[in-house]
């Protein structure tokens, strides 16, 4: 796994009139490319891990291509985290950049300490990531601390076409401010207060594009 620089954004993240901002914990740029059994660990606010990144090729079904978002406490994870899921199937949508993840967005996607981005281990397709091309998307995650909802997201790649299929992780960001929302996107230089060499390193990113 490489090592995540971590910035800290002061966040006016999608300037909605009335809506609460608070401070966004962004990754930078991971790209750390996940194949057979590894993971990637994910720690949003610092206290130990909170979700494993997995793209885990055994199980039953007859598919190795099982990507998903691990949160269970039994693989030594925090057991604050949940994957914001489709309900009762545990199936990850695609959620595209842009998009609003906070209460209402869990009202539709309920959090599940498992999510399944395509097939589950039973062999049975219960998420949205397409099985035959490349697709770019981001995962909804929530912290819980009693009455506290805490949100943030991770962007993944899945790549059921190559030879050897994989799993990218691409970036995170995560909402410091309890019950508020969080936009799924790397956070734009011009709605944000940045700290320091943040601002450098958004800036620069975006200049290569």
């Amino acid at each position: 796994m490489k090592p995540t620089k971590v910035l800290l954004l002061t966040s006016a993240s999608a300037l909605v009139a009335g809506a609460a901002r608070g401070s966004v914990v962004y990754s930078g740029p991971i790209d750390d490319v996940l194949t057979s059994t590894n993971a990637f660990q994910l720690d949003l606010n610092n206290d130990g891990t909170d979700f494993n990144v997995r793209f885990d090729g055994g199980g039953a079904g007859g598919s190795s291509n099982k990507p998903f978002v691990d949160a269970r406490t039994s693989q030594g994870l925090s057991g604050t985290g949940f994957v914001l899921c489709f309900s009762g199937t545990n199936g990850v949508p695609v959620t595209a950049a842009g998009t609003d993840i906070g209460a209402s967005y869990a009202a539709t996607y309920p959090g599940e300490t498992t999510g399944y981005l395509y097939q589950n281990y039973g062999g049975t397709t219960v998420g949205a990531w397409a099985s035959s091309s490349v697709t770019d998307g981001y995962v909804g995650l929530e912290l819980v601390n009693g009455s506290a909802d805490s949100y943030g997201w991770v962007q993944l790649i899945y790549d059921p076409t190559a030879a050897t299929p994989s799993l990218t992780v691409v970036d995170y960001a995560y909402e410091t401010s309890p019950n508020t929302d969080i936009i799924t996107g790397v956070p734009e230089p011009t709605t944000l207060a940045l700290a320091g060499v943040g601002a450098a390193a958004l800036l620069l990113r975006k200049r290569k594009k």
